[in-house]
């Protein structure tokens, strides 16, 4: 039987290993394909999937020993400039790319190009994930990296989805509220949907954190909204 001071010890270790365990899913290091699967609905309402082969990875591109290890790899065969450029027809290596690297900003951008220029179809649905399922899923690896809620809502902004990207872009302030640009972000849209004091209060805040953009604020002078113009 366990004396009082080994029981202590082990139940410290048990917690201790469910914490590191926590910190390498969140960074995305030993996490399998399946452990991340492909979360969250698409656009239409679809659960997200991954219609073709699982692939390799996941990688986190932000690791720097698993970008010297394998991006070169992967990006020489399915990520060339030309791929990159949308050169294709279709996004079979950008895909690949992202089931490897799940969060390569440069890749998800070009994901987010190629079904902006070209909506999904019947080929497309049985053939790809959508781009906000790759964009939920590289979120899900990698939870604490603000620049994809902002690259998220840009997308969403783009496909008419004006309160979900607001979601997003509050995200990615919550999760890095010291970027000023994420504010403006934020503002920008706030001003496109005419909620002015929203997009005020967005473009303060921004100033306030040292930027020196003032895109939003001659927007919103020129409207009329700002205060005491």
């Amino acid at each position: 039987m366990l004396s009082h001071h080994s029981y202590l010890k082990t139940i410290f270790l048990f917690c201790l290993s469910l914490l590191m365990s926590g910190q390498t899913y969140a960074e995305g290091a030993q996490m399998t394909q399946a452990a991340l699967g492909w979360p969250g609905i698409d656009l239409k309402g679809q659960p997200c999937n991954n219609p073709t082969r699982p692939g390799q990875g996941p990688y986190n591109y932000n690791n720097s020993s698993h970008r010297q290890q394998y991006l070169p790899r992967v990006e020489a065969s399915h990520f060339t400039k030309e791929i990159e450029g949308l050169s294709k027809s279709d996004p079979h290596d950008i895909v690949y790319t992202l089931r490897a690297f799940p969060n390569h900003i440069r890749a998800l951008y070009s994901m987010m190009r190629f079904e902006l220029k070209n909506p999904r179809g019947a080929k497309a649905e049985s053939e790809w994930p959508a781009a906000e399922c790759s964009l939920q899923r590289a979120i899900k690896f990698d939870p604490s990296n603000a620049k994809l809620y902002l690259l998220y809502g840009n997308y969403l902004k783009k496909k008419k989805k004006p309160e979900l990207a607001i979601k997003q872009y509050q995200d990615a302030i919550s999760t890095n509220p010291n970027i000023p640009d994420l504010r403006l972000a934020l503002g920008h849209l706030y001003f496109d949907l005419k909620r002015y004091n929203d997009a005020v209060e967005q473009a303060k805040l921004a100033r306030d954190q040292g930027s020196k953009n003032m895109k939003l604020y001659r927007k919103l002078k020129a409207a009329g909204k700002w205060p005491n113009s």
